[in-house]
């Protein structure tokens, strides 16, 4: 079963997350189980405090991210599996392609220019597929709830994947 980081952190389950009530909420967790605070007691209370200190600094590292918020929600709500090969549409897949053969390309072309051809198409193809979710991702709550729209979020999810991809290897070569 998966940890609910969102009942740990007193949020509502959103894939756009408070992060000052994130952070607030994370502080007053560190206090009161922080290691240091379990110095005298039995070895049981210094493990558990332990294990619930990882827990609270996972949980804030997924909050943290939106990427990892997202992945996060689509797991616990069981439309992610953490092993999933999932399929991109052909077209999406073509697209990356070409992308893809355009920053090898760039190496050999005037470099400088043709990096930043390639940064604002992936700046163009991250708006156009965000835009496919983006009213469901920022209304998301437990109230604002579809299975569809949650589909949705995971295609989008694995688009979004394979662009990380993309911009870390353009990064790589800038």
């Amino acid at each position: 079963m998966i940890e609910n980081y969102f009942k740990l952190f007193g949020l509502s389950e959103a894939f756009v997350i408070d992060q000052v009530a994130l952070k607030r909420q994370f502080l007053l967790l560190s206090k009161k189980y922080h290691p240091d605070f379990f110095v005298n007691s039995t070895e049981f209370e210094k493990e558990e405090a332990l294990q619930k200190i990882a827990t609270i600094n996972k949980g804030f590292k997924i909050l943290s991210n939106t990427n990892e918020t997202i992945e996060y929600v689509l797991l616990l709500n069981g439309i992610l599996d953490p092993n999933e090969k999932y399929n991109l549409p052909g077209d999406f897949l073509l697209e990356m392609m070409e992308l893809n053969e355009k920053i090898a390309d760039a190496k050999f072309e005037n470099y400088a220019i043709a990096l930043e051809s390639c940064k604002n198409e992936i700046e163009t193809i991250e708006t156009s597929i965000y835009a496919d979710v983006k009213d469901y991702i920022e209304k998301y709550n437990e109230s604002f709830y579809s299975q569809e729209g949650l589909l949705q979020v995971k295609e989008y999810f694995f688009k979004q994947k394979y662009v990380n991809k993309l911009k870390q290897e353009l990064s790589n070569l800038s």
